[in-house]
């Protein structure tokens, strides 16, 4: 149908993408965008190119462990920082009634 091109990202490295490209990082080489929503992630970009790692995991600050006794994590890892700190982790509290 239409010959454009197609990019997949996670929210991090694209927010990080449009600020790059539309947004207030335009005139920037180096910068990192940091999102908290359901995870905790970033977006980093170095001389202009969004910085990807060898298994694509460069950004995810989300997935650093800070607890080592902490809950297990979607990832493998035990007592990430996501676990910890996201919106996301906050529902997995429970509350009382």
């Amino acid at each position: 149908l239409y010959k454009l091109p197609v990019v997949l990202a996670n929210d991090a490295n694209a927010a990080a993408l449009g600020e790059l490209m539309y947004g207030m990082a335009k005139e920037m080489k180096h910068f990192v965008v940091l999102t908290l929503g359901t995870g905790l992630g970033s977006g980093i970009v170095v001389d202009g190119k969004l910085l990807i790692g060898a298994n694509g995991m460069a950004g995810e600050l989300g997935h650093v462990s800070v607890d080592p006794e902490g809950r297990s994590c979607n990832c493998g890892l035990i007592g990430c920082l996501e676990q910890e700190k996201s919106l996301g982790a906050k529902w997995q509290i429970p509350l009382p009634i």
